[in-house]
């Protein structure tokens, strides 16, 4: 009689917890496009900002500096790092929340050729998001980059 008691309870939270998986489940990342020259030039763009960043020379690209916070206006995003004086890659992730209360990953980092930009989709309107950067050829020092941030 005990037994089955023990094992009832047993039963009981294993049920439970896999009634609760999902919620501890990592969130799903964001596709990213990698945009030709005609697809970043055809976008009609809701709005448009540019700005200077220090791209780190990082060796795997998962960390770097953040840059080009905003609140999604539109549901589409595309990021370019438009100049970089002494790199000719850059490694981009797209982040939600604030670069001062951190946030998490959206979508995974891609390598791209300087002046080769994304776009990533299904963003919450209303929402902050940030992009960390980096280069992986990048001198020790880093190097001074110009962004193009646009939500369309």
């Amino acid at each position: 009689m005990k037994m089955k008691k023990i094992a009832s309870l047993i039963l009981a939270g294993c049920m439970m917890m896999a009634a609760s998986v999902p919620a501890f489940a990592a969130q799903e990342l964001k596709e990213v496009h990698i945009m030709t020259v005609q697809e970043r030039a055809a976008i009609v763009p809701l709005s448009t900002v540019t700005g200077r960043v220090l791209l780190p020379k990082t060796v795997a690209g998962k960390t770097g500096n953040p840059c080009a916070q905003f609140v999604a206006d539109a549901s589409h995003v595309s990021f370019t790092i438009t100049t970089a004086a002494t790199a000719s890659t850059y490694n981009v992730q797209l982040y939600q929340g604030t670069i001062a209360d951190g946030g998490s990953l959206v979508s995974s980092y891609n390598t791209l050729d300087v002046g080769v930009g994304v776009s990533i989709s299904d963003l919450e309107i209303g929402q902050s998001y940030y992009f960390v950067v980096s280069s992986l050829d990048a001198p020790a020092k880093g190097s001074n980059a110009t962004y193009e941030r646009i939500t369309f």
